[in-house]
C-alpha cells in the first residue's frame, strides 16, 4: 500500500523519489545480568569442612559460579544428547584401559613385551566394544583406528623408555587423602592419581594421563612466587593445581627421595615434567610458591563477603 502511494506521487510529479522519507532510529543498550550467589553461614560452614581436590579448585579458578553449582548445590551440567558419545567417553575409556592392563605391573618392573601387547590389544577390543559398540556412530571405525594408533605409540614409548631403566610401578589409579594447613585452617584434600612410578635412580614420579589438547602445566615458579595474587592472575599463571598438589603430597611422603610429577599426553605421546633442568629452586621454595596461591584461593572460597560470581575464563563462554 505504501509503495502504491509512492508510485502515484512519482507519476504525478514525473520524478523518482518525490517524497522525503524520514528513517527513525534508536539505540538499545542491554546490560547483561551477572549471575551470582551470596554465601550463607551454612554454606561457609560446608566449605570449611569440604574435601577439596585439584579439580574443584581449578573449577573455581575458571568460574566461581560453576564451582557453586557443582560443589555447593551438587548440580551437574546437563549432557547434550546430540553430541557424539565418543567425544565424552574417550578419556574415561583410555584411563580405564590403562588401569586394567597396567595393574599387572604394580609392585613389579614395567616390561612391555609381545605377550603384554597381545593382552593389551585384546583388552582394547573388548573394552571398545563394551563402551562404544551400541552407541557408536557411522564414523566409529575412524575413532577406533585413531585410539588404536595413539595407544600403540604409547606402548612403543613405554617399551623403549623402560627397556633398561628397571622402572617399578608403585600405584595405579590410587586415591590419597591429605590435610593442608592454610591461613583459613586445616583443609582436607583428596588426590586421585593415575600412576606412580619408582625410577631406576630412586625418583618417585607421579604420571597423569591427558587425552585433550589443553596444557595445564603452571608457568615458571619464579613467576608464581612473585605473582600479585588475584583469582584471575592465579588462573592465568598457575593454570592448574593438579601437579603442584601432587608434588606437595610426594614431598611429605618421600622427603628423603627425589620426586617429580608429569603430564603424559596420549595424543602427542609427550611427557611434560614439572621439574626440569631449568628449575633451580629447592623443594621448600616450590611448595611455598604454590601454597601461597592456594591459600589465597581457599580463603576467597570460604570468605562470606565474596559471592560466587559467574565469570567464565576467556574462551569458555
Amino acid at each position: 500500500f505504501i509503495e502504491e502511494l509512492i508510485w502515484q506521487e512519482e507519476k504525478k510529479t514525473k520524478s523518482l523519489n518525490p517524497i522525503t522519507i524520514t528513517r527513525p532510529s534508536f539505540t538499545v543498550k542491554v546490560t547483561p545480568t551477572v549471575k551470582q550467589a551470596f554465601k550463607t553461614p551454612a554454606m561457609v560452614a560446608f566449605l570449611k569442612g569440604f574435601r577439596y581436590s585439584a579439580s574443584s579448585v581449578n573449577m573455581y579458578l575458571r568460574n566461581p559460579y560453576e564451582f557453586y553449582q557443582n560443589y555447593v548445590l551438587g548440580l551437574r551440567e546437563r549432557e547434550d544428547l546430540l553430541d557424539e558419545p565418543e567425544n565424552r567417553q574417550v578419556g574415561i575409556f583410555a584411563h580405564g584401559l590403562l588401569e586394567d592392563t597396567f595393574r599387572a605391573f604394580v609392585g613389579k618392573t614395567i616390561a612391555v613385551d609381545a605377550a603384554f601387547r597381545q593382552y593389551f590389544l585384546r583388552s582394547f577390543e573388548e573394552r571398545f566394544a563394551a563402551t562404544f559398540g551400541r552407541s557408536m556412530s557411522s564414523d566409529g571405525f575412524l575413532l577406533k583406528a585413531v585410539l588404536e594408533s595413539r595407544l600403540g605409540r604409547f606402548l612403543d614409548h613405554e617399551e623403549k623408555a623402560h627397556a633398561h631403566d628397571q622402572t617399578k610401578l608403585l600405584y595405579i589409579e590410587k586415591r590419597f587423602e591429605d590435610i593442608i594447613p592454610l591461613s583459613s585452617g586445616d583443609m582436607r584434600f583428596v588426590y586421585q592419581v593415575d600412576r606412580v612410578d619408582e625410577q631406576k635412580d630412586g625418583t618417585v614420579m607421579i604420571v597423569d594421563y591427558k587425552t585433550g589438547s589443553i596444557d595445564p602445566m603452571p608457568k615458571a615458579i619464579d613467576r608464581i612466587a612473585a605473582l600479585e595474587l588475584s583469582r584471575e592472575a592465579i588462573r592465568d599463571n598457575v593454570k592448574s593445581f593438579q601437579i603442584p598438589l601432587y608434588f606437595y603430597y610426594l614431598n611429605k611422603q618421600f622427603s628423603d627421595r627425589p620426586i617429580n610429577a608429569a603430564f603424559f599426553n596420549l595424543r602427542t605421546i609427550n611427557m611434560d615434567k614439572f621439574l626440569t633442568a631449568k628449575v633451580q629452586q629447592e623443594r621448600a621454595q616450590i611448595n611455598a610458591a604454590f601454597l601461597r596461591a592456594l591459600d589465597f584461593i581457599i580463603a576467597e572460597i570460604i570468605d562470606p563477603k565474596v559471592p560466587f560470581v559467574d565469570d567464565p575464563a576467556p574462551g569458555r563462554m
